[in-house]
Order: C-alpha cells, then structure tokens, then sequence
C-alpha cells in the first residue's frame, strides 16, 4: 500500500480556528471531513456529511455543495504537487494548506481568477488544475447563495512570488 498524498498534522499547531468567520469555519471543516474520509478509508463520515449538507441546504444545493467538496479532495489527493496536511476533523488549529485552501474557495467566491489561480498552482501540478478551479467556482457560488459569505482578503506578495518557505502561528 502506498502512502496516502495527505497527512494527518498532530494537535496542535498553526492558527486557530476560532478567529474564521462562520464560512471560513465551513470549509475547513468539510474538506477534514471529506479528507479524514479519504485517510480513514470509511463511508461513514462521507455519508453524514451528506445528510447534514442536505438538511442545511436543501437536497439539491446540499448535494453539489458535497460534490464540490469531493471533487475539490480528489482533485488534491490526485494532484496535488506534494503531501497536504490537515488537521482532525475537531481540532482548533489549522494548517498552512489548510488556510490557503479557504483562501482558494475565497478567491472563486469574489470571482479573483489570478488569486485563485496562482493558490492553485501552489497546491498542484498543472494536470488538476482546471477541476480544481471549477469545483471551487462551484462551491463558492453555493455557499454565497446560502448566505455563507467569505471575507475577502488580499494576500501579500509571498505567494505571487511562488515561495513555500513560509508557516503560519
């Protein structure tokens, strides 16, 4: 068996979850569930992730929003440029991908195609990265019509300069 493109990051590290807004809160929360899915190699918490989206949102909308969410996962585990890490499902601090993949869902919300694009290149090779940018197109216009509105924010220069050096506390 070979290893998973993802990890588990031990408790704790990084920021905290506590400072996102509701929305922010929803992504992270949704991509561990989806990842842990993924790493647990159960249907379990894919399935209850399913039934709660579809109770929230309705069964239509509930289902892209999880469909969005899967194919953003698998577009990371397939293509994803080296290993993503994230946190469990509960815990309170989040991790560098982890913050730029709600930055990346932020930017496909405010229609920022050069941010969305330049975090997407971050996190994978050139072959993932049109789903990818679809898939978060999708999401973000689902949550904005469910009134889950993501800050916008205006990231520094580090990443435009496509440097990796860099963690987040």
């Amino acid at each position: 068996m070979s290893a998973p493109d993802f990890e588990l990051v031990p408790y704790p590290n990084s920021l905290e979850l506590r400072k996102m807004t509701e929305a922010e809160k929803f992504i992270v929360r949704s991509l561990r569930k989806w990842l842990f899915g993924h790493w647990d190699e159960t249907h379990y918490v894919w399935r209850c992730m399913m039934r709660e989206c579809r109770t929230s949102f309705g069964d239509e909308d509930g289902s892209k929003i999880v469909i969005s969410i899967s194919k953003i996962v698998s577009t990371l585990v397939k293509h994803g440029n080296r290993k993503i890490r994230f946190h469990q499902p509960c815990c309170p601090c989040l991790d560098t991908d982890e913050y730029y993949l709600v930055r990346f869902i932020t930017a496909c919300q405010h229609n920022n195609g050069a941010l969305a694009q330049a975090l997407a290149n971050w996190l994978l090779v050139d072959d993932g990265i049109d789903d990818f940018l679809t898939a978060g197109l999708r999401l973000g216009n689902k949550m904005k019509k469910h009134a889950l509105q993501l800050p916008e924010l205006v990231l520094d220069q580090t990443l435009a300069d496509g440097s990796k050096s860099f963690s987040l506390h």
